[in-house]
C-alpha cells in the first residue's frame, strides 16, 4: 500500500509540475511600491552600468515595441574593436529571434522549445571568456519587454514596520509577477523549476530587503535567456546566480555559458506580449506618421513592410526585410490614428540598417512603413498605414570603455543606454485607480560593450601571479572548433600566456 501510494504521489507531482511549468515575467518602469528600499532599483551589481532598467509588470501592463519592425545597427566603434566576426555574433542572436514563427503559429504548450538552452565551453571556460551572442540575446529581449522571471516569482509589494521591535522587525506583503503563458495565472514556476521564497535584508546604509527566489527541485534550475541581462542586482537562488553569473568570487563569471536558443518560458513571455489578440492603448513610436490610406484587411495576416534607404548603394545601408506592395504610400493620411487600441503584430521582425562610419548617424534618413488597423476613441477601427523616419537604429551597438563598478573596481562587462518607456492613458480607465500600464519601449537604446581589454584585479599590494583574471569577450559554441577572442586579431595563445605566465 505505502510503495502504492508513494508511486501515486509521484505522478501526482509530476502532472502538477507539467500543468504549470511555463512562466514569464513583464519589465516596465517603476510602480509606486517599487523603490530602492525593496531592492527594485538597487546599485548591486558589477555586470551592467545601469543596474536595473525597470521593475516586473503586472498583466495587462506590459511595455512592448511600438511596431513590427525594430532596425538595429552597429557604429565604427564596434567594428573597429570586434571585427566581421563581432559583428556576426550579434547577427546570431538577431537571427534566433527573426527565426522564430508568428505567435499564431507556435503550439498552445510550447513544448517545440526547450526547458533549458543553456551550455558551457570548457575551453571558454578556462580562457574567462564571456559569449557576446548569448549577452546580446538576452538584452535584445529585455529591449523587447522581458523581465527576469527567476527573479520575479516572488516579489515584495509592501512592508510596515512592527512597533516596540528591536531590531525593528517587519509585515510583509508578498505578490506574484510571474505568469503561466497558457492560463494567464500567476505562477512558482520558471521553466519547470519551482520556487519558493526567503525575505532578506542586504546591505546596511541603507537597509535594502529583498525576496529571494529558493528552487524547491533538486537538480539545477532551468534558468531562462532573459536571466542573464534581467538578474542584475537582485537577490535569487544561488544556483540560479551561479549559472548566470559564476561563482560567488571576487569576479563575477559567467565564463563560458553560452546560449543555443531560447527556452520555452522566454518565447512564452514574447507570445504573450505580441499575439495580435493582445490589444493594448498605445502610442506610435516617435517620429511616426500617416502615409496614406491602408488596406481593409488585418495587418497581421499581411507579411510585408518597407524600409527605404536614399543611399541604398552605402556599404552602411539595408540587410534584409520584404517589400511593400499591398497599401497605397502616398499623400500622408488627414485621419491617422496616433493613440489607440493596438493589436500585437504576431511578430517582430529586426531589420539592420548601420549608421555612418564616421558620423555615427544615417547620412539620409530612413523610413519604415507598416499597415495596421486602430481602434480609436470612436471604437471604430480605422486602417492606416504607419511611415517612421528614422536618423539612428531603434538599437546601436557600440563598443567604448564604460568604467568600472565603484565598490568592486571590476569593469562593467556592457551598458545599456537611452531605455524610456511611454505609456499612453486609456480615456476609459479609472482615474482613482489608475494602471501602470501598458505602453511601448521608444526606440533609441544604444547597446554598448565594454572594451577595455584583458584587464586583472588585484587585492591589496599583490604582483601579477597573486592576480585574479577579469573576463575577456568571446565567441563559442558546443563545437570543437577552438573559441574566437576579442578585440580582433587577438590570438587565443595570447590568452593562454595571460593565464599562465
Amino acid at each position: 500500500m505505502r510503495n502504492f501510494l508513494n508511486c501515486f504521489l509521484l505522478v501526482a507531482l509530476f502532472a502538477g509540475g507539467n500543468g504549470k511549468s511555463l512562466a514569464f515575467s513583464l519589465l516596465g518602469p517603476y510602480a509606486t511600491y517599487q523603490t530602492a528600499t525593496l531592492n527594485y532599483d538597487s546599485p548591486f551589481t558589477s555586470i551592467q552600468v545601469e543596474g536595473d532598467l525597470g521593475g516586473p509588470m503586472n498583466l495587462g501592463e506590459e511595455y512592448r515595441w511600438g511596431s513590427p519592425v525594430l532596425v538595429y545597427g552597429f557604429d565604427s566603434s564596434f567594428v573597429e574593436y570586434f571585427g566581421s566576426q563581432g559583428v556576426a555574433a550579434v547577427e546570431a542572436a538577431v537571427k534566433i529571434l527573426n527565426d522564430l514563427p508568428s505567435t499564431s503559429a507556435m503550439s498552445a504548450g510550447l513544448t517545440e522549445y526547450p526547458l533549458s538552452a543553456s551550455r558551457y565551453n570548457y575551453i571558454a571556460q578556462q580562457l574567462r571568456l564571456r559569449d557576446i551572442k548569448s549577452i546580446m540575446l538576452s538584452t535584445l529581449l529585455q529591449a523587447m519587454g522581458l523581465a527576469c522571471p527567476e527573479r520575479y516569482a516572488w516579489t515584495i509589494y509592501r512592508q510596515v514596520p512592527i512597533e516596540g521591535t528591536t531590531p525593528q522587525q517587519y509585515i510583509y506583503s508578498i505578490i506574484q509577477r510571474n505568469f503561466d503563458p497558457v492560463s494567464f495565472r500567476p505562477t512558482s514556476y520558471v521553466n519547470n523549476t519551482l520556487y519558493t521564497y526567503q525575505i532578506l535584508q542586504i546591505g546596511t546604509a541603507p537597509d535594502t530587503w529583498d525576496c529571494q527566489e529558493l528552487a524547491v527541485d533538486v537538480a539545477n534550475p532551468n534558468v531562462s535567456v532573459i536571466a542573464t541581462a534581467g538578474l542584475q542586482s537582485g537577490v535569487v537562488d544561488p544556483r540560479v546566480m551561479q549559472q548566470v553569473y559564476g561563482t560567488a568570487d571576487l569576479v563575477q563569471s559567467g565564463f563560458g555559458l553560452f546560449y543555443t536558443g531560447l527556452t520555452r518560458d522566454d518565447v512564452g513571455a514574447i507570445r504573450y506580449m505580441y499575439r495580435p489578440q493582445n490589444v493594448n492603448w498605445q502610442s506610435v513610436p516617435t517620429g511616426t506618421i500617416g502615409s496614406g490610406a491602408g488596406s481593409t484587411v488585418s495587418p497581421w495576416s499581411y507579411a510585408g513592410f518597407s524600409v527605404s534607404i536614399p543611399n541604398a548603394n552605402s556599404p552602411w545601408s539595408f540587410y534584409g526585410g520584404t517589400s511593400l506592395t499591398n497599401a497605397a504610400l502616398s499623400a500622408a493620411s488627414t485621419n491617422f490614428v496616433a493613440v489607440g487600441g493596438r493589436q500585437g503584430p504576431g511578430k517582430i521582425s529586426f531589420v539592420r540598417v548601420d549608421t555612418d562610419p564616421l558620423l555615427g548617424q544615417y547620412l539620409n534618413p530612413v523610413t519604415i512603413n507598416y499597415p495596421e488597423i486602430v481602434i480609436g476613441t470612436n471604437g471604430a477601427p480605422v486602417g492606416q498605414v504607419a511611415s517612421r523616419t528614422i536618423t539612428q537604429p531603434d538599437i546601436l551597438f557600440s563598443a567604448a570603455d564604460i568604467g568600472a563598478a565603484a565598490n568592486t573596481a571590476q569593469p562593467y562587462v556592457y551598458s545599456v543606454n537611452g531605455t524610456a518607456f511611454e505609456r499612453a492613458i486609456n480615456p476609459g480607465v479609472s482615474t482613482a485607480f489608475p494602471a501602470d500600464g501598458p505602453g511601448i519601449q521608444q526606440p533609441g537604446i544604444q547597446v554598448v560593450l565594454n572594451k577595455v581589454g584583458p584587464w586583472n584585479l588585484n587585492i591589496r599590494n599583490t604582483d601579477q601571479v597573486a592576480a585574479i583574471k577579469g573576463f575577456v569577450w568571446g565567441s563559442f559554441d558546443g563545437t570543437t572548433n577552438a573559441p574566437i577572442v576579442y578585440p580582433q586579431g587577438v590570438q587565443i595563445q595570447e590568452l593562454e600566456s595571460r593565464l599562465f605566465p
